[in-house]
């Protein structure tokens, strides 16, 4: 009789448990949707990920709104009146602006919390009002799943902002004039046109000797000359050689005195914007080198070298994008949205952050008006 009655006080106190934990979701429901009393529209924004057989948290998606996707007018005109709101309105989800344009295209990077693999059944919703808030956007939670810099490419002083939490902020050094913006793959890019043109980012102590790690970047060759650099640190380098090919190295000494290399031949054209994710899980062996061009991995492997010997570190030394130090391989056209993580990204992971960033992988539904 005695375990019984333990038996029925567990179930009790379980059942309780449960029952707070309910209540909890509920009050806070109830207090998403009391801030949402004066945001009068709102649109559906589904996320189709049918094409990548696998689940992703925390995954950051480009959301681009223009005139055909929502009133502009039944929005403030800064363009604070916004809120991502989960499926289930149980969370606000954490976004970045990249560009307010109420005449034209907007651009926001938004952090999804989770996606379904082999689905296009989740979705997420924008609420939007006439009435400004500034204190809706949390860009650097946006880049919190194991990105250490983001740059958009889209500032328009002498200083390229990094969106993490990590503000590794990078110098424009345009020695030909002023900084050189142009109309990027997504808003803005950094146009390099001199032979000195660089970005640096200065001792960037948070990336040094890195690996694991994915590099990723848009680019438009528009002027191939001669091993032209995206990223230099040291003995690191991504660089274009000849025959189109992308080239990822690492400097290694001692024992066979080996450079650690993987090279992919005719990965990319001039005059048209091109994606690139090149992984490395850190090894000295050239196949944990990945290069996934528009979001697969080129066919033409042409040259690869394992490293013989120990690493060469970069520590200390400046990150520069689109030059070396001493400017002699200066990369000839447009960069845009750069990042670097501490990971290495998978394939699926990439296919898909391809597909958001060429406005593939998000559909939008048609205005609603909330009844409050």
């Amino acid at each position: 009789m005695k375990n019984i009655v333990i038996f029925v006080f567990i179930i009790i106190v379980i059942m309780a448990c449960t029952a707070d934990g309910a209540w909890d979701l509920l009050l806070y429901q109830k207090e998403i949707f009391q801030n949402l009393g004066n945001y009068g529209h709102r649109i559906k924004i589904k996320v189709n990920n049918t094409a990548q057989d696998e689940a992703f948290t925390d995954f950051p998606v480009l959301v681009i709104l223009n005139t055909s996707r929502i009133t502009y007018s039944n929005i403030s005109a800064d363009g604070t009146g916004i809120k991502f709101i989960s499926s289930d309105h149980t969370e606000e989800l954490s976004y970045e602006v990249e560009e307010w344009n109420s005449g034209g295209e907007s651009v926001f990077w938004v952090k999804v919390p989770s996606i379904t693999a082999l689905s296009n059944t989740d979705y997420f919703w924008l609420y939007y009002s006439t009435e400004s808030n500034s204190n809706n956007t949390q860009p650097e939670d946006v880049w919190s799943n194991n990105y250490l810099a983001v740059w958009h490419m889209n500032d328009t002083g002498g200083i390229i902002t990094d969106s993490t939490s990590f503000e590794l902020d990078g110098t424009v050094n345009m020695m030909e004039g002023p900084v050189h913006e142009a109309n990027g793959k997504i808003s803005g890019a950094m146009d390099f046109i001199g032979d000195s043109d660089k970005i640096v980012i200065n001792s960037a102590q948070g990336l040094d000797d890195l690996g694991p790690v994915t590099f990723s970047f848009w680019m438009l060759d528009t002027g191939y000359s001669d091993q032209d650099i995206i990223f230099n640190k040291g003995e690191l380098k991504i660089h274009l050689l000849p025959a189109y090919t992308m080239d990822f190295f690492v400097d290694y000494v001692g024992g066979s005195d080996k450079d650690l290399e993987r090279a992919y031949n005719d990965s990319w054209a001039q005059n048209i914007w091109q994606s690139f994710f090149i992984t490395w899980t850190g090894a000295a062996v050239s196949n944990k080198i990945t290069i996934h061009s528009n979001g697969v991995v080129p066919t033409n492997l042409t040259d690869q070298s394992n490293g013989g010997g120990s690493r060469v570190s970069d520590e200390g030394f400046d990150l520069i994008i689109g030059n070396d130090s001493l400017n002699n391989h200066s990369f000839p056209g447009q960069l845009d949205e750069i990042r670097i993580s501490n990971a290495v990204r998978t394939p699926e992971w990439i296919k898909a952050q391809y597909l958001s960033m060429t406005d593939a992988f998000l559909s939008y539904g048609a205005e609603e008006i909330v009844s409050n």
